[in-house]
């Protein structure tokens, strides 16, 4: 049978197969999970006023800002295994997307993303998910090293770790050595101080280069109504303001690109 890349999985009976993939490791229903996963993706892909009629529906985003509500972040959403349905929508909705970018010609200001980045011999994919795009990634790079993050003990690390297995990547608690491309899709949204965590991201793994896909003002679940620096609340703007100062003074230039909305966006470091 002939080898279907990862890249190219995103349809209804991919979505099955992840379904069968997440019931092995999670004991989901596999009908009501296909059912939420379909809803989610439709959510997500209408905008934010007409996200408002069907909010209600998102059972697990509800939870979790009712916690926020009630000063109490209910972190345990992210044990639910119908989390997963979260999981997928971010992989067909925007990660997927984010690396199709990569051979995409003169779509900055060095031509294709790939030629911008320059030689890749690692890759670290931070808060892989279930690392369909780890995957990805080792697809696009086959001769490098290439790492997903994500915790351990749950559903979602024994799904990557098996991804892993699969297609030749490994999966870790968190990064503790250099590589020189950071992914982080829908990722430092879920931290509470996401400018010390990337301080930590960069410190660890020493990039040469970071590709980021932020949406601090976005709601979902895991992203929070307001954010801390040192200590101090922030409003999700100000958040991202002092986020992308922050890759700055680490000596990170913002790459001109032609991408949609600016996302994701593509950070070098200055050598």
């Amino acid at each position: 049978m002939k080898y279907k890349p990862v890249i190219e999985q995103f349809g209804r009976k991919d979505l099955w197969a992840f379904t069968n993939l997440c019931k092995e490791f999670a004991g989901i229903d596999a009908h009501k999970f296909f059912r939420m996963s379909e809803q989610a993706m439709n959510y997500y892909r209408q905008s934010i006023s007409v996200r408002a009629v069907f909010r209600p529906q998102q059972e697990i985003e509800n939870r979790w800002y009712a916690s926020l509500a009630a000063g109490k972040p209910d972190y345990t959403v992210y044990a639910d295994p119908y989390m997963l349905v979260e999981v997928w929508s971010c992989w067909v909705l925007y990660s997927r997307g984010y690396i199709r970018l990569l051979d995409a010609l003169a779509k900055t200001e060095f031509g294709s993303l790939r030629t911008a980045l320059g030689k890749i011999n690692s890759i670290g994919d931070i808060g892989c998910g279930c690392a369909y795009t780890t995957a990805a990634w080792k697809e696009s790079y086959p001769f490098a090293s290439v790492y997903g993050t994500q915790y351990p003990n749950s559903a979602q690390f024994q799904i990557a770790s098996k991804m892993g297995r699969d297609h030749e990547f490994q999966v870790l608690e968190k990064l503790d050595q250099h590589v020189d491309l950071v992914f982080a899709s829908e990722y430092f949204e879920h931290w509470i101080s996401p400018v010390e965590h990337l301080d930590e991201i960069i410190l660890t793994a020493t990039p040469n280069a970071m590709i980021i896909a932020n949406a601090f003002g976005a709601k979902s679940v895991g992203h929070f109504d307001v954010y801390l620096h040192k200590g101090v609340p922030h409003k999700p703007s100000e958040i991202s303001r002092r986020f992308n100062e922050r890759l700055r003074e680490h000596g990170f230039t913002l790459l001109k690109t032609k991408f949609w909305n600016n996302r994701p966006s593509v950070w070098i470091r200055k050598r």
